[in-house]
């Protein structure tokens, strides 16, 4: 995991293992089970809900409550406060912009990547395969992201086009693509924070016309998620100023490569329209 991360996982473990002592003769199997899951994963608590938490960790949503109460917390929401507080601390630009002091950034940035890649893996692999499905099925897709997340939804554009026909990207200044939608295709939304209001509209408006969402973000605790079918979660910690996006790009490299490998026939047929018209377009040029 990233330096910034590491830090607060170190920091609230310690508070939570505190509690797991002061708790113990009050404890179930099934709060071992959750606690052993939650120490394994201590870096995802932030980002967990009651809905992802208790079956990841093979438990009810009332196993969870009952835990944190156990543990002392109001419920599972403030203990999965104390965890974001922490995050939040270790995230900040300053805290990052001191733990950088006296390293070489690059070296930093490149360490933080394996780990954001690895714990991306391993919270989305099984979405991936999901929104390769939605994308596979849908007659067309549209990519949407504003600010940060823009080039991202850009990129993904980009990709799939050269894979799928009809691929799309609701560019933050056109907005009016956004009404060619319909139930049969897919929306994609990238979402990274400052979390774009345009964009969590077209959520809002994809939900109305029952439109599948797909949602790129950096992780699982956002409200505006209970509008999506299908959520990849892409680790940004870093150990500098920025939130890095290695992988945001790397869901967006898999899905693509997914989606081609899942109807190779339809990327061929893709791919030699494009190699066509490219051709036309070199033969008019002279």
């Amino acid at each position: 995991m990233g330096d910034g991360l590491a830090v607060s996982a170190q920091d609230f473990v310690a508070e939570f293992e505190r509690r797991v002592v002061e708790a113990r003769a009050r404890l179930s199997a099934t709060d071992t089970r959750l606690i052993d899951h939650i120490r394994q994963h201590a870096e995802e608590l932030p980002f967990e809900t009651l809905d992802s938490l208790g079956p990841r960790a093979g438990a009810s949503r009332a196993a969870v409550v009952r835990l944190a109460q156990r543990l002392g917390y109001d419920g599972f929401s403030e203990m999965r406060s104390a965890a974001r507080r922490d995050l939040r601390q270790a995230r900040s630009p300053l805290t990052r912009f001191r733990h950088t002091q006296g390293a070489t950034p690059f070296a930093q940035l490149a360490h933080s990547g394996q780990a954001n890649l690895q714990l991306t893996l391993s919270t989305s692999a099984r979405e991936l395969q999901q929104a390769t499905a939605l994308v596979v099925r849908a007659k067309s897709v549209y990519a949407a992201g504003n600010g940060i997340s823009y080039p991202i939804a850009l990129y993904l554009q980009q990709l799939l086009q050269r894979v799928r026909p009809h691929v799309h990207v609701i560019h933050p200044w056109a907005r009016e693509t956004a009404g060619e939608m319909t139930t049969s295709d897919v929306l994609i939304a990238c979402l990274f924070s400052r979390y774009s209001k345009d964009t969590i509209k077209l959520l809002d408006y994809a939900a109305q016309r029952e439109l599948p969402v797909v949602a790129i973000t950096d992780g699982l605790g956002h409200s505006f998620l209970d509008r999506v079918r299908v959520t990849l979660v892409a680790h940004t910690d870093s150990p500098t100023l920025y939130p890095t996006m290695v992988g945001a790009v790397a869901l967006v490299e898999g899905l693509a490569a997914e989606v081609s490998a899942a109807d190779p026939e339809v990327s061929r047929r893709t791919l030699e329209a494009a190699e066509e018209l490219l051709r036309v377009q070199r033969h008019l040029a002279g």
